[in-house]
């Protein structure tokens, strides 16, 4: 390689067209849904903080975040939070 030219990484390659068509863009719920969710999501982790259990709230989430965390792995990452003993209820 010559001095002075630019190094060339790994060629990134575009998604086809059909790539992009199937891959839906993701929508925001509306307003009342939106709050739903958040509500209901404070509640399940001041639950889980509370009982030390986080079963239910890695239940209640999507298949994606269970597939990458464990119940054990939500109980580290919570714990500070756990240690304060916030009080998250309504």
């Amino acid at each position: 390689m010559a001095q002075g030219a630019p190094k060339k990484g790994p060629k990134k390659e575009k998604p086809s067209a059909a790539q992009q068509k199937a891959a839906p863009k993701p929508t925001l719920p509306d307003a009342y849904k939106l709050n739903l969710l958040i509500r209901s999501t404070i509640i399940a982790v001041n639950q889980a903080n509370q009982t030390g259990n986080y079963t239910v709230l890695r239940e209640l989430a999507s298949p994606r975040f269970r597939k990458g965390n464990s119940k054990a792995q939500l109980a580290k990452i919570f714990a500070a939070l756990r240690k304060r003993n916030l009080d998250l209820s309504p």
